[in-house]
Parts: C-alpha cells; sequence; structure tokens
C-alpha cells in the first residue's frame, strides 16, 4: 500500500473536483497524504534543507552523544554485551527502550526566530547564491541590503571580533529562510481547512474559527514548527526513533527528508511506509479535525522507526486550536451522524461520541498520555 499523492495544483483548473474527492478520501480513509504542487517554491525548499541540515551538523550532532537516548542505549548495549540485563531481568531478551525518543528537536512557537549559531564562524562558508534566486528574492534580497546598512554603520569600528560580515550576512538569510517556509506552511494549512470545510457541508472559515478561541483580541489559531533530526542508530532494533502516538492538533504539515524513509503509518492494522518524495509536503489531519469532523476524517497512529543508516530529516508545522478554543463536533455533522444512526439502531452500531472540550484542557491530558489510545483522552477531557 502506498499513501495518496495529489497534484495540489489541480484544483485551479477542470480537475478541481476530482482532487476534491481524492482530499476527501486521504482525510476519511487513510488520515495522511502527500501534495505535490502546492505552490511552496521548491527553491525555498532546497534552501530550508540546507539551512536545517547545516545548523545540525554544526550545532547538534555532537552534542546527541551526550543527550539521555544516547546513553541509555549505550547503557542497555553494554548490558546486552556484558550479559547483565539478562540477569537483571531473569529473561534472555533485552529490554527495548520504551520511554524516550531517538530524536533531537527544535521547536519553533508562532513568533519565534530561527536559533542564532554560534560566536566562531571561521569556518562556515557563505551560502546565498540559491537564496538571491528564490522568487521572493527580491524581499530577501532588500531585507538583507538593508541590514547590511544597519551593520555597516554600528560595526565600522571593527571592535567586536568575534562577528563577521560572513557570519551577519548568513545568520539573517537563514532566518529570512525559515519564516518565509513557515509563512507558506501557514498559508497552506489555512487553505486547507477550507477545502476541508467545503468537503465536510461546512461553511466556509468554519475550522479556522473554531480553532480561534473566543474571539477576544490576540486569540487565533496556534502555528508552531518542530525541526526533527533522527541520527543513525547503532541497534535501532532498541529503540524508536518516534513512539507510535496520533496528533493532538489540527492540521500538520509535514516536509520529510526526501532520501531516508522511517516514517510509517498504522493502515488496516499493518505499519506501512510515507515513502520519501522530493519537494512534496505529507499532510496528516490531528485529534481535533477528528472531533470536529465527528469522525469522518482520521487521526490516525504513525510512527518514526530508528535506522542504523542516513540522517533522517523532519520538518512538521502545527496548525492547531488556540489554547482557550473550544473544540466539538460541528452541529450540522451531529444531525447528518444521527440521521444514520437512527438508521443503524437495529444494528446497535452507534459508533463513538465525541465529548466538547477545551483545547487547552486536552492538551493536559494529551502530553501524559500521548503514547496511549486517544478515545481514553477523549473522554478524560470530556467529563473535566
Amino acid at each position: 500500500m502506498v499513501i495518496p499523492v495529489i497534484d495540489f495544483s489541480k484544483l485551479d483548473g477542470e480537475d478541481r473536483h476530482a482532487t476534491m474527492v481524492q482530499i476527501a478520501n486521504g482525510c476519511e480513509e487513510w488520515g495522511f497524504f502527500q501534495l505535490v504542487n502546492h505552490g511552496i517554491p521548491v527553491e525555498l525548499l532546497q534552501e530550508v534543507k540546507r539551512v536545517c541540515s547545516e545548523f545540525y551538523k554544526m550545532e547538534r550532532e555532537a552534542k546527541f552523544k551526550d543527550s539521555a537516548p544516547f546513553k541509555k542505549l549505550e547503557d542497555l548495549m553494554e548490558g546486552q554485551d556484558n550479559g547483565r540485563n539478562e540477569v537483571a531481568n531473569g529473561r534472555d531478551s533485552v529490554n527495548k527502550i520504551d520511554d524516550m525518543d531517538w530524536e533531537d528537536t527544535i521547536i519553533l512557537l508562532d513568533n519565534n526566530e530561527w536559533p542564532s549559531k554560534p560566536h566562531d564562524f571561521k569556518y562556515l562558508s557563505l551560502s546565498l547564491s540559491l537564496s538571491l534566486s528564490l522568487s521572493l528574492s527580491l524581499y530577501i534580497y532588500i531585507y538583507i541590503y538593508i541590514y547590511i546598512y544597519i551593520y555597516m554603520r554600528l560595526t565600522h569600528t571593527h571592535k567586536n571580533k568575534h562577528i563577521s560580515y560572513q557570519l551577519f550576512l548568513t545568520l539573517i538569510c537563514d532566518r529570512k529562510i525559515m519564516e518565509e517556509f513557515r509563512k507558506e506552511k501557514k498559508k497552506l494549512a489555512e487553505k486547507l481547512t477550507e477545502i476541508m470545510d467545503e468537503n465536510l457541508g461546512l461553511e466556509k472559515g468554519y475550522i479556522r474559527r473554531a480553532f480561534g478561541g473566543d474571539d477576544k483580541e490576540g486569540c487565533r489559531p496556534f502555528f508552531g514548527t518542530k525541526v526533527s533530526h533522527y541520527p543513525p542508530c547503532p541497534q535501532p532494533d532498541l529503540v524508536n526513533g518516534l513512539r507510535a502516538h496520533t496528533d493532538a492538533g489540527g492540521v500538520i504539515l509535514l516536509f520529510q527528508d526526501d532520501q531516508v524513509p522511517g516514517l510509517q503509518i498504522l493502515k488496516d492494522g499493518q505499519w506501512i511506509d510515507v515513502q520519501p518524495l522530493e519537494n512534496s509536503i505529507v499532510v496528516n489531519t490531528g485529534d481535533q479535525i477528528e472531533v470536529i469532523s465527528n469522525g469522518r476524517y482520521k487521526s490516525v497512529w504513525h510512527r518514526v522507526v530508528a535506522l542504523e543508516n542516513g540522517n533522517r530529516r523532519s520538518i512538521a508545522s502545527f496548525y492547531n486550536p488556540s489554547a482557550s478554543a473550544t473544540i466539538g463536533p460541528a452541529p450540522q455533522l451531529l444531525k447528518q451522524k444521527q440521521v444514520v444512526e437512527e438508521a443503524a439502531y437495529a444494528a446497535n452500531d452507534h459508533g463513538f461520541e465525541y465529548p466538547k472540550f477545551v483545547f487547552g484542557d486536552y492538551m493536559g491530558v494529551y502530553v501524559k498520555e500521548k503514547f496511549s489510545p486517544k478515545e481514553p483522552r477523549f473522554l478524560a477531557v470530556g467529563s473535566m
């Protein structure tokens, strides 16, 4: 089985209806699908790969060896080699690490900037050629040169020996690339919610408004990004890249590695790969979309397997409700389901009843039960 791949550009042509049906099928039957020709410039995607890979190599790669999962795996492997693990546990097999993941992450919230780089950049080469060829190049070009002017005025005495002209340009450029990338992903997420509205028969903007909280000033859907790397693992059978779970939020957009696999979803009781596809965006629906759609759209189990070879990159962005948003099934979809349930009453097939709850309360339950089944989470928050 292969998850659906959808040409998003066909929404604007004569194939719009067929494309809408494909997206509906991806949400209803899979909970995951891949978009190609999604509107995010390919040149920008290439630069994002460069920025994230360079940052990981310079700032994170060496430090991962001091991380808790690395040290725990070392201890487990040492216990296996010496036979201590079997004796301690009274059995012949080695325990798998089940309380942490083989993952390095950086979290960017709504207004976070891409993190600063080290002060010493004497080994870093400046890479601007592709950046200035982007479709948004004029915007970046003007932005950079404004900052060059400010920089030159502030540092003309050359007293600060730690900050180089090259470092300054690279840092500004990298931050603008990541900022532009997140803006593009957020626009795509908002467009997808409108498509879901239409496919579900809801008023345009229903999901976005439902995610916006109590409509007070400053209440709006939350948008965050997690940049992850899954380094090569010396014994991948003993640790998870990322443990199986469903996502708590709304619409998740993933720009995954196009060379190194590892992401899998659970479909019909079978784990299947989300195939690497260059320049695609993987979309999956989270728990809140399942609730709003009254179970019509699915939030599915997925995981990342650790691999012995390859350093897998993953950039996931989450378009979620605000903490104050009250989430529940759309009233129109409740009525539709009531008709179906009445017809199926004789078969005693009523399905799961989704509660209404505040998203912030749901997150309080989720952080404790992320790797457990979602239905008890719904019931727990519904009883608050």
